[in-house]
């Protein structure tokens, strides 16, 4: 019996990993995307996903999503578990603005190799970029 007790361990640690490693569950946006520190030509998108992932902001004017914009890191994408942020720079000072976020499972990362899973995108907000001579604005605070 003493012999077998460490080998039924091993197979319940091996059990618990493999069920906190698929724990997750489905790939999603589990909060946000939300706007911060927002100028007059920029802004900081922030979200959070369940699981590692490489993310983008889908952008532009009229509606239309022309624009993309990543996080990088010395020129490589951002894979990050968690809490995802985009900067969008170079907007245009009381130009309306639509935006989703974007973003796509990171399964393997090895030195020449990444599988990527599922993608998630959000439904499409807007938002309104504060003009040059705004002297004054509103905003909705809430807390818990």
């Amino acid at each position: 019996m003493k012999k077998r007790m460490p080998l039924f361990i091993f197979i319940v640690l091996i059990g618990l990993f493999q069920i906190n490693a698929e724990g997750k569950g489905e790939f999603k946006i589990t909060s946000g995307p939300l706007l911060q520190n927002m100028s007059e030509n920029s802004v900081y998108v922030f979200w959070e996903v369940n699981k590692p992932a490489v993310s983008r902001v889908e952008y532009g004017t009229g509606g239309k999503l022309e624009f993309n914009a990543r996080s990088v890191n010395h020129g490589m994408a951002d894979i990050k578990d968690g809490m995802q942020n985009v900067e969008l720079k170079g907007l245009l000072p009381g130009k309306e603005y639509y935006y989703r976020v974007v973003s796509i499972e990171v399964k393997i990362i090895e030195a020449y190799k990444v599988v990527y899973g599922d993608t998630v995108k959000s439904e499409i907000f807007k938002f309104r970029t504060p003009g040059t001579n705004e002297n004054s604005f509103n905003f909705l605070a809430f807390n818990d």
